[in-house]
């Protein structure tokens, strides 16, 4: 099930400024995920990260499965679940509310 929704002008100027420090090389101003994202760690052709690989190796930072954990609850795509659902994660996401205070169960089966 898709959702066509308007997307709020929170997430478009979020999605801005994440893109903005990524193509800029502003890494300190990028989240951790991003450093440690399996974008880095996915294809071993990637001969340019083989140093940045091997210390996020070294440091176990490649065990990433808790990442995982939220996709069923907001979604692995754009759409897959309600705006309400969306803004909730979100805000999560952007530390704005805590799971156990806002009363969000996630799975942390695997």
């Amino acid at each position: 099930m898709y959702l066509n929704r308007t997307v709020p002008q929170v997430e478009v100027e979020a999605v801005s400024q994440f893109l903005h420090h990524l193509l800029t090389g502003d890494v300190d101003k990028l989240p951790t995920e991003t450093l440690v994202h399996t974008f880095w760690t996915w294809n071993k052709e990637q001969k340019q990260t083989a140093k940045y690989l091997a210390c996020l190796r070294k440091h176990m930072l490649t065990q990433v499965k808790c990442y995982l954990k939220i996709g069923n609850y907001c979604g692995m795509q754009f759409g897959q679940k309600w705006p309400e659902r969306i803004e909730q994660c979100r805000r999560l996401l952007a530390n704005e509310i805590n799971a156990t205070t806002a009363g969000i169960v996630i799975s942390t089966s695997s």
